[in-house]
């Protein structure tokens, strides 16, 4: 199980919970597992030169993790991405780390490998609209609200925790997010600034970022559930 580090000790409470109606024991592995982000067009190529493993998308789809031979160790390969476009995550032992980091830069030089920022990261993901945990959704949020309810197994034959909660709330939501971006590129969005449409407050920004790919600033916003998009 991966999980945000801002809810690491709640998910490991919860999954220790559960375990005690089952024959499981549950381990926190964080201390010994580092994780590396491969994003970017050339992802695929700078894999497949320190694995001798298929990353072709037949071989490895979106959402999908398996265990692989990288470099001169082994991990467990995500392809998953929060920059918005192609990318995985490598979770190796932390041992392990230095030396496939290592392998990576040694053959990504030419394709452009460059070591990016939490900032860049920031920026990145708001101009794809993903939500991150802590900003635009925490404990109070629910998946109908934030606009994640397409993640929710409602086709699944089985309940789960909060579902009935879920299916009421989805026949009235009380609130909604919404894409922002300035059309001023001069105008800088940090998140936190309020939401007004026609002097009257509707809202606030949860997160704000410049978004250098669109040339904007972006950002999203938690917005009363019946307000217009567009006259926002």
């Amino acid at each position: 199980v991966v999980t945000p580090t801002s809810s690491r000790h709640r998910m490991l409470w919860l999954l220790r919970r559960r375990s005690r109606d089952y024959a499981a024991t549950v381990a926190d592995l964080t201390s010994g597992t580092a994780v590396l982000g491969v994003f970017g067009p050339g992802s695929r190529e700078l894999l497949a030169r320190v694995s001798p493993h298929d990353w072709s998308a037949e071989s490895h789809r979106y959402f999908a993790g398996r265990r692989v031979e990288i470099a001169d160790g082994f991990a467990y390969a995500l392809r998953v991405s929060f920059t918005g476009e192609l990318g995985f995550e490598i979770y190796c032992d932390a041992d392990v780390s230095a030396n496939v980091l290592d392998a990576l830069v040694a053959e990504g030089s030419d394709l452009g490998l460059a070591r990016v920022g939490y900032l860049a990261l920031d920026s990145l993901r708001l101009e794809k609209g993903y939500r991150h945990l802590g900003h635009d959704i925490g404990p109070c949020d629910d998946p109908i609200s934030s606009g994640l309810d397409f993640a929710v197994g409602w086709k699944k034959d089985t309940t789960f925790a909060g579902r009935d909660a879920l299916e009421r709330r989805a026949l009235m939501p009380s609130t909604r997010v919404i894409h922002v971006a300035m059309q001023d590129p001069s105008v800088r969005l940090w998140g936190e600034e309020t939401v007004c449409i026609d002097g009257q407050q509707v809202g606030r920004l949860t997160s704000g970022a410049f978004g250098y790919t669109v040339g904007a600033s972006v950002g999203l916003a938690t917005v009363a559930a019946d307000v217009d998009p567009d006259s926002a």
